[in-house]
């Protein structure tokens, strides 16, 4: 029985390394937020929670009529910036739980364009690509 209780102490002191490792990258991850945009940015996990988009969204101009967007995608256990970038009018979202979707748009449309770009960045590959190259998940 009393080796029962001390396995499970065990397990329980090994949740809790977890935990302040989590909880120590989250820190880290909210300085350097703050290091780059003051208090005006928000984090954006993806859904296991290994990497985050950190972006600050600003108008240029009082009268502008779309946001640029300043972000960063952090890797939380490699604990660093694996890309940044400014979107002049444009925002930045997860698309699946490894793809970033980038979307941007132009300043003057001429004749066929869209009113919006996108592109897409994976964070395994740690490439920038012009399509996602698979469905949503």
């Amino acid at each position: 029985m009393a080796l029962l209780i001390v396995s499970f102490n065990k397990c329980s002191s090994n949740s809790q390394i977890m935990d302040n490792k989590e909880s120590i990258s989250k820190d880290k991850l909210k300085e350097i937020a703050y290091e780059k945009f003051g208090d005006q940015y928000s984090i954006h996990h993806n859904r296991d929670s290994s990497y985050a988009i950190v972006k600050k969204q600003t108008k240029t101009r009082k009268n502008e009529a779309f946001l640029s967007t300043s972000f960063f995608i952090y890797e939380m256990n490699g604990h660093n910036i694996i890309y940044q970038l400014v979107i002049h009018r444009g925002d930045v979202k997860w698309y699946d739980e490894n793809l970033v979707e980038i979307n941007s748009i132009p300043g003057i449309i001429k004749g066929n364009e869209s009113m919006s770009t996108k592109s897409y960045y994976d964070v395994l590959s740690k490439k920038k690509l012009k399509t996602p190259g698979r469905k949503k998940g």
